[in-house]
């Protein structure tokens, strides 16, 4: 397994896309601010086939310190979640 690093997908974006390096990096950024204040504002996004990022609160619980074993309240938390659409899915499993 390798990590495809932000310049490698801004190469690839500007390639397909047949775009300028500096505006598929543009773009991206643009893409990846909207996504975050979405959540922030607690909207739902769905790409059809890709998938769709929510949020959801985990609510308050009891935990325990492994170090010292000692019992904390962990606080209610919202986080962000991504549910893997059916295209997404079925073309990843069939790249084995």
């Amino acid at each position: 397994m390798s990590i495809l690093k932000k310049s490698e997908l801004i190469a690839s974006v500007a390639g397909k896309a047949s775009l300028a390096k500096v505006d598929a990096e543009a773009a991206i950024e643009a893409l990846l601010e909207t996504i975050v204040e979405a959540m922030k504002e607690e909207r739902t996004i769905n790409f059809n086939g890709f998938g769709s990022f929510s949020t959801t609160l985990r609510p308050a619980r009891s935990a325990r310190n492994p170090r010292t074993g000692e019992s904390i309240e962990v606080e209610e938390t919202k986080i962000v979640k991504f549910k893997v659409g059916k295209n997404f899915k079925e073309s990843v499993a069939d790249s084995k």
